[in-house]
């Protein structure tokens, strides 16, 4: 599962990476690395395919964590015949998809502060686009909807109304759009 972690990290970081779509003028000392006038809308087309390609991998990894999750409650130790998620769960009261997802949750609004921090274009796309950020996340959260069966949460599944998931896109909107 930490593979699947890492591999998520390394998927959110690529899909805001802003650099592929930044003018490469000289580069030097006092010179930024901004897109160029005309280039703003070809940005933001970029940021936001990229955003659909990460939700889809979201979706994917989630997917593969659950089926994990399927084999170990079906596979017993051939020894003491006790089932391995029985062994996983005696560390921990939540599912491995439950805890997958709030990993990912948590690497979303990392990486998604960090950006919007360190990127005024990506601040300034979330902020004007934030409606389409939102709908990004909503439907992620409806496709995931057929796990949760296998998830017990204490979290609504409405994210506008759920205050832990909406902390992520409060955090890059400000407390002026509350």
């Amino acid at each position: 599962m930490a593979g699947c972690k890492e591999t998520l990290q390394k998927n959110i970081q690529d899909a805001l990476n802003v650099k592929p779509t930044q003018s490469q003028t000289k580069s030097g000392p006092g010179r930024a690395s901004m897109p160029l006038p005309g280039n703003t809308a070809a940005f933001r087309a970029t940021l936001w395919t990229n955003l659909e390609k990460l939700m889809n991998q979201i979706y994917s990894a989630c997917g593969q964590v659950q089926h994990l999750q399927k084999v170990l409650s079906k596979k017993r130790d051939p020894v003491t015949h006790i089932c391995f998620i029985e062994e996983l769960q005696k560390e921990s009261e939540a599912s491995i998809l439950q805890s997958f997802w709030e990993s990912a949750t948590g690497i979303l609004q990392r990486e998604f502060a960090f950006a919007a921090e360190n990127s005024t274009f990506i601040r300034q796309a979330f902020e004007g686009e934030y409606p389409k950020l939102l709908r990004l996340y909503n439907d992620l959260w409806k496709r995931l909807q057929q796990y949760s069966s296998n998830i017990v949460t204490t979290q609504s599944s409405d994210v506008i109304g759920d205050h832990k998931d909406k902390g992520m896109f409060e955090q890059i909107k400000g407390s002026d759009y509350r």
